[in-house]
């Protein structure tokens, strides 16, 4: 998956890093 560098929203839950991201925001998916 392809996202622009500054793209979403990193957030940590229980010690595990997620990016939420609009659909919009992603570029390609290989």
């Amino acid at each position: 998956v392809l996202y622009g560098k500054y793209s979403g929203t990193e957030i940590n839950i229980e010690g595990t890093d997620y990016l939420i991201m609009r659909e919009s925001d992603i570029f390609a998916i290989i």
